[in-house]
């Protein structure tokens, strides 16, 4: 009975925590291989890849790519932290239809053949997880900043956090101009021991009038 009823539960909130009806829709291999890139620039070059062939799929230039000696190509692939992000970068390729050639001078190259096409629904995908990896990697860069603040202000007795010095000083900064106040009066003739602002006429200094 037990059973019966938790059955029934599960039925009405749905499983997993998810509305009924709901279903979690797996991962595409091609999919798969693009959370495999952890590297933002690589992203973006496999969708300019992807973008040049899907645009001019009859332009055979953009069906070669020469992943081990095009420069950009090659610095693009090898963006990511680890020492795999290379294969992680060909593994793209694979899974999306190209195959592996050997070139002219025996270095791999990526070749998508002519029965296959490459889609823009392809392109989005690349598109939509360079956008998510981007989100990913903000967020773990403002929980560091976060984490090195707080730890900043427990070394400092916890006086108050990076941020808040800044902003402190910055308010002391902005009263000590308010402080002072505007300059709205000129330059005032203090008159000196001659009477004259204390400026020596040829006569004061025993000189005479003609040259």
């Amino acid at each position: 009975v037990r059973e019966r009823i938790l059955a029934s539960h599960l039925d009405i909130m749905g499983y997993a925590g998810y509305a009924p009806g709901h279903s979690v829709q797996e991962l595409t291999e091609k999919q798969k291989a693009l959370r495999q890139v952890e590297s933002v620039e690589c992203l973006e070059m496999i969708e300019k890849l992807f973008k040049n062939c899907a645009q001019n799929p009859s332009e055979k230039k953009y069906r070669k790519v020469k992943f081990e000696t095009n420069a950009k190509i090659k610095a693009a692939f090898e963006s990511g932290k680890s020492t795999t992000s290379n294969e992680s970068a060909v593994q793209c390729f694979l899974t999306h239809g190209w195959v592996l050639e050997e070139g002219e001078t025996n270095e791999r190259v990526l070749k998508l053949p002519e029965a296959v096409q490459q889609t823009f629904q392809d392109v989005r995908e690349v598109t939509e997880r360079k956008e998510t990896l981007q989100k990913e990697l903000q967020a773990a860069f403002r929980r560091r900043v976060a984490a090195r603040s707080k730890a900043a202000g427990a070394s400092s007795g916890g006086c108050c956090s990076a941020k808040e010095a800044l902003l402190k000083q910055l308010e002391a900064d902005k009263l000590e101009r308010a402080a002072k106040g505007p300059v709205t009066t000129g330059s005032k003739r203090v008159d000196g021991a001659l009477g004259n602002g204390g400026f020596s006429t040829p006569q004061d200094a025993g000189c005479c009038g003609s040259a």
